[in-house]
Formats: structure tokens, sequence, C-alpha cells
């Protein structure tokens, strides 16, 4: 009886150590998300939102409505359905089968109301998604948010200048003007519509972070520039002007206010420091 109690007791002692090995391994294995990292997936969401709108204004046009679908797929490549996984399975293959759902309803001309509801779907995805990929104390970060603010007016510019033929992603659209050069007018009018949408999506969470910044005079001239961004891109200036504010205005005054540091933005900010030194040059 005695032996029988002993083998028992080794046996949950051996199961005991064995779900701890396990539970040891998946943390060890589990990839805490960095601010920045947080703020990248968010600016995905938003920009597939965008694109999500970009469909419902094409419905008429389904070349260009897959061109939405498809680039709003590519902002869940394998790397970001990769970290949706670890947190979601179920969520990871949910997203691209509601994509490719959404495709086949648009090339099946399928009914607004029906391709609608299919769009609101994603969105209740989408949502969920960042729930469970970000972490609530990310959510509410002022620093994390700032740099959704930064990203989503680097999309608002680089949506101008893809409305202006310059290095523009839009294959459907014969008018792009040859080479990265822009065109002095307006020629994809759905990046058009997206500059105006991502300025509009900075902009309203600006307002909800700017209280938070460690300096409320950068956090003005931030606000400011955001304002001249919207400003420049509704009365279609031109692309070297809104490339200024967006660089100058907006991530100048965010990174100060915030305390960011802006990938990539030193090298822009030297270039046009060369530029400026070019033309006095002459």
């Amino acid at each position: 009886m005695g032996s029988k109690n002993t083998a028992a007791l080794l046996l949950a002692g051996l199961l005991v150590a064995g779900l701890a090995t396990v539970y040891a391994g998946q943390a060890a294995s589990a990839h805490t998300f960095s601010g920045s990292e947080s703020a990248d997936f968010l600016v995905k969401v938003d920009t597939v939102k965008v694109h999500m709108t970009l469909v419902g204004r094409n419905l008429a046009d389904s070349e260009a409505a897959l061109h939405h679908v498809e680039h709003a797929m590519m902002q869940f490549d394998e790397d970001t359905l990769a970290e949706l996984e670890e947190r979601n399975e179920r969520l990871a293959a949910d997203i691209p089968a509601a994509f490719d759902e959404l495709s086949a309803m648009v090339e099946a001309g399928e009914p607004k109301r029906a391709v609608a509801q299919q769009i609101r779907g994603i969105s209740d995805l989408l949502q969920e998604s960042v729930s469970v990929r970000i972490e609530a104390d990310q959510l509410t970060n002022s620093t994390v948010r700032a740099l959704v603010v930064a990203g989503l007016a680097d999309n608002a510019l680089h949506s101008y200048e893809a409305a202006h033929g310059a290095a523009s992603d839009h294959e459907h659209d014969d008018s792009v003007a040859e080479g990265n050069g822009a065109s002095d007018e307006i020629v994809d009018m759905d990046s058009y519509v997206a500059s105006k949408l991502f300025t509009y999506r900075a902009k309203s969470l600006f307002h909800m972070i700017a209280d938070d910044a460690e300096s409320q005079d950068d956090a003005a001239a931030a606000w400011d520039g955001l304002v001249d961004l919207k400003d420049a891109i509704s009365s279609r200036g031109s692309v070297a002007d809104v490339t200024v504010i967006t660089h100058a205005h907006v991530h100048d005054n965010l990174g100060h206010a915030f305390g960011l540091e802006l990938e990539g933005h030193d090298e822009s900010e030297e270039e046009h420091a060369e530029g400026d030194h070019e033309e006095e040059g002459h």
C-alpha cells in the first residue's frame, strides 16, 4: 500500500514538474512588444480602415476596389500575423480569411449592403486585434500614441505624393507621371482622399493626448503643424510644401513635445538642409 502511495506521489510530482517546464517555456518564448512596435501596429490598423473606406467608394469599379483590398491585406503581412498569432491564433487566421472573402465579394459584384456588412465585420476584427495585441498601458501611453500621430502624418504625406503621381503604388492609374516625379495636378483621387483621411485621424488622436505633452509650447506648435498640413492638402498645395510641413512643423514639434526619436527623421532634416545650401549657392 505504501509503495502505491509513493508511486502516486512521484507521478504527481513529475506531472507538476512537467507543467512547470511547459509554462516556463511559454513565458520564455513570449514576445514583449515595445512601444514603437505597438505604434506601428496601430498605424497599420488605421491604414486598413482608410483602405476599407476606399473600397466602399469604388464598388462601381471592381478593379480599383480590389486594389484597396489588396493594400489592406498587405498591412497584415507574415510578420504582423505572426505577432498577432502569439496572442490569438483565431484572429491571425480570421483576418486574412475576411480579406479573402471581401475580395471574392467585390469580384463577384455582390450588393453594396453585403459588402458593407463584410467591411463592418473586418472593422470588428481589427478592434478585437487591437485589444489582444496591444497592452492596456500602451493603449493609453501618450508616447505610443504620439508615435501613431507621427506615423499617420507620414502616411498623409506619402498618400499626397502618390496623389500627385510620385512613387504611386496605384497600378490601376495610367495617368501617373513617369518616374517618381510629382505632377502639379492631382492624378490619383483615391490617394488624395487617403491623405485627407490620414490627416483627420492624426488631428483627432493628437487632440486626445495634447495635454500629456512634456512641453505645451511644442504641443501647440505641433497642433498648428497638423492644422497647416490639413489646410495645405485641402487647398491642394505643392508636394514640397506638404513635405516641409510634415517634417519641420509636425514631426519636429511632436518630437520635442513628447520626447520622440523618429526613425529616419534626422536624414530628412539633413536632406532639406543640403537643399537649402544648394539654393543659397546658386
